[in-house]
Parts: structure tokens; C-alpha cells; sequence
């Protein structure tokens, strides 16, 4: 199988796009459900499909480009999956296309071949996870194009090029705000590939800070700029998991595995010698790659195996290398099966992981045979399941800018204001916020009792 995609024919991106096919149904076929995070971002795409605006009608830190992504898909589609696993499916063979082609035309490894295409492709089975439609992948196809870009720079690339890097990059931001470190990583990039001047800076960060101002200036104009900053930019430097989706076991059963083989990789590429300067820079730059994708995993709210996929171009980049520089090629033949072996294992095993978390709806679940509209007091998505968001206040961290400040009169009339816009038919509490709501706002009394079967569930009075 190695032996197939090691041959430098275009044709084999069609074996690869049917691999990706294959790896997404199995995944489906195994009755792997709906993730929290994907009905989060499923019921977001539908409040602003009914017109609610991001940041103001809508309490999230969704970044603004993967927002207005869902949007459009809720809008066309409605609130199904099916539409969310086709673009994400077609983005992962988008990103491998691009990466491989560019690695090919540079001739950055020794062979011409579409054997990174097959390995980003494969590294997807390491969990359910990594195919889902999320900020990360979005932004991750962003990160590919900007790659690209650095690898063609030269002492005779165009100050277009280094424009396009920064809209590239700021596009990636947009769609994911850990992104913004990378913002180092190509001030480096750029004096190592050419003679770096000032002008080139300049006009790399122009690129970047074009593409924020024109965001700033849509909410500027819709009038929740200060929503957008409060919510979006000024949770840069968000270190604090507030949803924890993943048990740690999983996630460092996933992470160290591939840390593993990134390593693996990166010794076996410094072992080997013969690599002209170019070659030499390019795997300098991919350390740095993965070295400053590190502090992305520990940045915003979610704690999820999804957060390693800024891992995935280093990753394909080394372990290229180690399966490409064995000498023997039954001993490569023999390793690869290992790999595909050790892939599997850990797809399979790392979803029976996260079934156990509150991570996903178990396939067991019942579902309520008509739509209402609910409120969840709590970080746990899953309630949203075939409902609607009732209210603003999707995202619990920032639903609490007012519950913990209904000492005030001013507050307290705004929170009343929302209910009765949208009065929810079920408020489930998670967090036991409700006996403090009811003693501000009496109106919670009235209207609403108890389940008594279920003291989380106040169920609106008919």
C-alpha cells in the first residue's frame, strides 16, 4: 500500500479522497453520535439563522468567520449533520491536497509523492473528533494556505506574497483566536526564507490587521462592537478550560501517541544527512511550527481532542521523512502496516474513551418528539439536541456578565426583557443557579415549577 502512494502520479489523490471517505463512515457506521461541541455549534447557526446577531442577540465566543460558517449552513441545510461531515470531509482533503502539492513542487523531501497526503488523511482515524466541522478545522485550512506561502518565499517572492500570509493568517484568527500566536511564528519564518526588511513586516502585518478591521467594522456598523471585543478579542489570552469535554486519560492517550511519532520523526530526520539549505530550513520551520502550536491547545474555553489538529502539517511533515528515509523498503512496507495498525487502534479505543464522558449524546438517548424552546444553565450542550436556544445566553461563562450581577435593578430588568422575548418551555439547571434567578425575578416563580421527577428540569406552566 506504501508502495502505491509513493509513486508521483496525481492520480492517487483520488485513492486518498476514497480513504478519507472510508475513515468518515466507519465512523458513522459505528453509531458514533452528535458531540456536545457540534450541537453547540448546530443550535448557534440557528439562532442566527432566525435573525438573532453574533455577540449581542447571541452570548458566545464562537469566533466571527466560523459563526457566520454556521450560519450559512443552518440557514441552507437546517440544524442537520449530514452537511457539517460533507464540508468537513472536503476541507481535510482540501488541506492535504494543498500541503502535499506544496511539498511536492519544492521537492522539501527527497522522493516526489503523495505519501503526506495519505498521512494527514490517516491521522484523521486517530479520532472521531478530527472530522468534525469545528473553529479548529476551519482555521487549519487557513494555516495550510499560509504555509504554503512561506515555503515559496525566496529572495525573489513578490510583497504579495507576504500580504497574503498575514491575510491568511488574520483569516485563521477569525476562525479560531488561539491562532493569533502563530503571529511569532511568522516573524520568523520571514527572515529565514529572504532578506527581511521592514517593509516586508509592514506589509505582513497590514495583511493581518486588514482583515480584523474589516470584522470590527461590520460589528462597528450592526452596533455591537463593544460586544464583539468584550467577547471575542478580549478573551486572547483565555487560559481557563470552563468546558471540559474530554476525560484527561483520552486526551493524553490521543496527544501522546502522536507526540510520539512527532518525535519519532523529528530524530529520525535529524539522524539522516544529505539535505540541501532549503530542505535544512524547512524542517527548522516545522519544529518551530510545532513548538509554537503548543500554547494553542491550552488557550480558550474547550478541552477537546480537537485542539491537536494544529499539530496535524508538523506531524505529516517528519513522519514523511521517517517512513521515506528507511533504506529497506520491506522494512518501510512492515512499518507503515504498524502505523495503520497503531492508527486504528487508537481511533477505535479513543471513541470508547469519550463515550463515557459528557462529551457526546449517547446513541441510547430519547428524544423529545417535538422541538421546544430551552434554556441550559451550564456548560453541557446536549440538551440543545433537536431543541431551540431560548434567550441570548448560550455560553454559560458569559450568561453569568449578568446572573451574577442581578443585584442590580438595571440588570434584573434586562434579564426579565429576555425571557419574555423568548420565554423558555424547559430551563434545565446544572448548576444549581435557578433558587437564586427565582428570588431576583419572581416572574421565574410564577411561571415555571419543578419537575418533580427531575429537580434540574422547571418546566414552563401551561
Amino acid at each position: 500500500m506504501f508502495r502505491f502512494f509513493r509513486i508521483n502520479d496525481p492520480f492517487r489523490l483520488l485513492f486518498v479522497f476514497l480513504i478519507l471517505v472510508s475513515i468518515r463512515l466507519a465512523f458513522l457506521l459505528n453509531d458514533v453520535p452528535l458531540t456536545a461541541l457540534e450541537i453547540k455549534w448546530a443550535t448557534l447557526g440557528e439562532k442566527l439563522s432566525e435573525g438573532s446577531a453574533m455577540y449581542a442577540g447571541v452570548w458566545d465566543n464562537t469566533p466571527p468567520l466560523s459563526a457566520f460558517v454556521f450560519y450559512i449552513l443552518t440557514a441552507l441545510f437546517g440544524k442537520n449533520s449530514w452537511a457539517n461531515h460533507s464540508l468537513a470531509v472536503l476541507l481535510v482533503m482540501f488541506q492535504a491536497y494543498i500541503f502535499n502539492a506544496v511539498l511536492l513542487k519544492k521537492n522539501i523531501h527527497r522522493e516526489k509523492s503523495y505519501i503526506s497526503a495519505l498521512l494527514y488523511v490517516l491521522f484523521m482515524a486517530c479520532c472521531f473528533d478530527f472530522m468534525v466541522l469545528s473553529p479548529m478545522l476551519l482555521s487549519l485550512t487557513f494555516l495550510v494556505l499560509m504555509l504554503r506561502n512561506i515555503f515559496w518565499l525566496n529572495d525573489a517572492a513578490l510583497d504579495e506574497d507576504v500580504f497574503r500570509i498575514g491575510i491568511y493568517l488574520g483569516l485563521a484568527i477569525l476562525t479560531y483566536l488561539p491562532n493569533w500566536i502563530f503571529i511569532f511564528f511568522v516573524l520568523l519564518a520571514i527572515s529565514f526564507f529572504r532578506t527581511a526588511s521592514l517593509r516586508q513586516y509592514i506589509l505582513f502585518f497590514y495583511g493581518l490587521l486588514l482583515v480584523i478591521a474589516f470584522f470590527s467594522l461590520f460589528y462597528v456598523v450592526q452596533g455591537s462592537f463593544e460586544e464583539f471585543f468584550s467577547t471575542f478579542l478580549f478573551t486572547l489570552f483565555d487560559f481557563n478550560f470552563t468546558e471540559t469535554y474530554t476525560p484527561l486519560r483520552s486526551f493524553a492517550m490521543i496527544g501522546g501517541t502522536l507526540l510520539f511519532l512527532l518525535l519519532l520523526g523529528i530524530f529520525k530526520t535529524y539522524s539522516a544527512r544529505g539535505f540541501i539549505n532549503y530542505q535544512s530550513l524547512c524542517q527548522l520551520l516545522m519544529v518551530l511550527w510545532a513548538f509554537f502550536a503548543t500554547p494553542t491547545v491550552f488557550m480558550g474555553q474547550q478541552f477537546a481532542p480537537l485542539q491537536v489538529l494544529v499539530f496535524f502539517p508538523a506531524l505529516v511533515f517528519f513522519v514523511t521523512y521517517f517512513f521515506l528515509l528507511i533504506k529497506r523498503r520491506w522494512l518501510t512496507e512492515l512499518f507503515f502496516l504498524c502505523f495503520i495498525g497503531v492508527i486504528s487502534w487508537l481511533g477505535y479505543y479513543s471513541t470508547h474513551l469519550l463515550s463515557s464522558s459528557t462529551y457526546w449524546l449517547p446513541a441510547t438517548a430519547t428524544v423529545a418528539p417535538t422541538t421546544q424552546k430551552v434554556l441550559v444553565l451550564g456548560n453541557n450542550y446536549l440538551p440543545y439536541y433537536q431543541n431551540q436556544l431560548a434567550t441570548p445566553y448560550l455560553n454559560w461563562e458569559f450568561a453569568q456578565k449578568h446572573f451574577s450581577n442581578l443585584d442590580y435593578y438595571s440588570t434584573v430588568i434586562e434579564v426579565h426583557k429576555a425571557f419574555e422575548k423568548e420565554k423558555p418551555d424547559l430551563i434545565i439547571d446544572q448548576v444549581g443557579f435557578m433558587p437564586s434567578l427565582v428570588a431576583r425575578i419572581p416572574m421565574i416563580t410564577n411561571q415555571y415549577k419543578q419537575d418533580p421527577k427531575d429537580k434540574e428540569k422547571f418546566r414552563l406552566k401551561k
